[in-house]
């Protein structure tokens, strides 16, 4: 492992500051975590992708050590003013669930600072929900999930809340990713269950502008994921202009904390090989 470089540090954005960590000397590779998560989501790749990447994390506004926002703000400009304070002019990116919007919003407004994007379990929100009625319950559950986590918030029955959202979105996570997960949640309530922070996120990419996005992405979804963000993401790689589809056998909505070794084998192929192989690749 090359450590040439290692530290944690704070950067100032317009009305905020992001904390993050940056490990190993390459080419740039930025973590982006899920929205049920922070920056500790990528514990175990801070230490495996420097092999072969300069590896950054951050904490987006409100999550982990980063401070809540206040008033309107771009993801977009929060992850320039990042890469401009570390000196990278172009980067690979690596974004989980609602991590995945930032990367491709970001691609969109900087499309010369971006040569890969990978997402996992990205796409919810984007798209209306189909005509079939299984999906459309499925998308309704979603949402009647996040209404009795906040009720159980507010009420003070937080172990509820973590129910819920285990049940929903990593049931495949065991032992010290579990309990490190438990931890992320607890930390995170307010921005998970009410967008304390990213209500006032900004964002410029729609669906209509996603085929304009030509560059190289790899899409990966758990196969265990929910039907409604499973359906979101092989949509999305069927939007984008450049885009392969892969589904990692057994993993839930969390597949670096799921099946671990099938997603490293997939962003490896993908990032450091430059495609993948076929087996369970949808190439457009």
């Amino acid at each position: 492992m090359n450590i040439a470089e290692a530290h944690t540090g704070t950067v100032r954005v317009p009305g905020g500051a992001l904390t993050y960590d940056v490990l190993g000397h390459g080419f740039p590779l930025v973590l982006l975590h899920a929205g049920i998560a922070d920056r500790r989501m990528w514990n175990r790749e801070l230490l495996s992708f420097p092999r072969t990447h300069r590896v950054i994390r951050y904490d987006v506004r409100g999550f982990g050590e980063s401070p809540p926002a206040t008033a309107p703000y771009s993801c977009s400009e929060d992850l320039r003013c990042l890469l401009d304070e570390l000196g990278c002019p172009s980067t690979d990116i690596l974004a989980a669930s609602q991590g995945g919007a930032v990367a491709l919003d970001f691609a969109l407004r900087y499309p010369g600072r971006v040569r890969r994007v990978v997402t996992v379990g990205s796409g919810f929100g984007l798209f209306p929900p189909p005509p079939d009625p299984a999906l459309q319950r499925s998308f309704q559950e979603l949402e009647q999930l996040f209404t009795v986590a906040e009720k159980d918030l507010r009420a003070g029955q937080t172990e509820a809340v973590v129910a819920h959202l285990l049940s929903a979105f990593a049931p495949r996570v065991r032992d010290l990713e579990r309990t490190r997960l438990v931890e992320m949640l607890r930390k995170n309530f307010e921005e998970i269950v009410t967008d304390r922070s990213h209500r006032f996120a900004t964002y410029h990419l729609t669906p209509d502008q996603l085929p304009a996005l030509t560059l190289p992405v790899l899409v990966l979804s758990g196969s265990e994921d929910l039907p409604a963000l499973r359906w979101s993401s092989r949509k999305l790689s069927e939007t984008l202009g450049h885009a392969e589809f892969r589904e990692i056998p057994g993993a839930d909505h969390l597949p670096n904390l799921s099946a671990p070794a099938a997603l490293d084998e997939a962003v490896q192929a993908f990032l450091v090989r430059g495609g993948l192989s076929p087996q369970g690749t949808t190439p457009r």
